[in-house]
């Protein structure tokens, strides 16, 4: 992301007003490895059971680094879990594949609840930007939210979250 937009989002805006924030493999924003998953997935260089293997230690990995910033006294933290992407890409074609994409939405609540507990009373907003055709693999228009708290307005579209996390944090 170049450098005259990162200064607009809320996390640039926030930490401009005093606040620690981080964001763990943000697309766009902070990205270090997850274009390393999305050439392998896309180009199919790697056996896609080690692809999500690794996608699994890399989230856990993420979670963990998470939990640390928040015990650190973190503010605003945004953390990117990849593996639900990778494993929808593959779940078409056998009852493996509807195991292994159950396990990852019951591994992502088990990690959102630990991170839940890390954050204490804190406000916690759960994002997908798209959802996902099982048939066809690929992604929809339809992605979803999820607050911890009721939300001063309903977002419309993704980019209301800009104003959203302002007014949550009371900025």
């Amino acid at each position: 992301m170049p450098r005259n937009l990162a200064r607009t989002t809320f996390l640039e805006v926030l930490r401009r007003q005093g606040l620690g924030c981080r964001a763990i493999e943000m697309p766009g924003y902070s990205e270090e490895s997850n274009e390393l998953f999305r050439s392998a997935l896309d180009r199919r260089h790697i056996d896609r059971r080690r692809l999500v293997e690794l996608a699994l230690a890399e989230s856990e990995r993420r979670v963990r680094l998470a939990m640390k910033l928040l015990n650190g006294g973190v503010n605003v933290l945004m953390l990117y879990l990849l593996v639900p992407d990778i494993i929808h890409h593959f779940d078409r074609r056998s009852m493996h594949d509807t195991l292994c994409l159950h396990r990852t939405y019951w591994l992502c609540d088990r990690w959102t609840a630990l991170l839940k507990e890390h954050l204490g009373d804190g406000v916690c907003l759960i994002v997908s930007d798209h959802g996902f055709s099982r048939k066809t693999g690929y992604h929809t228009e339809h992605g979803f939210w999820s607050l911890n708290v009721e939300p001063p307005f309903r977002p419309r579209t993704v980019l209301d979250f800009h104003r959203l996390v302002l007014r949550l944090v009371g900025a």
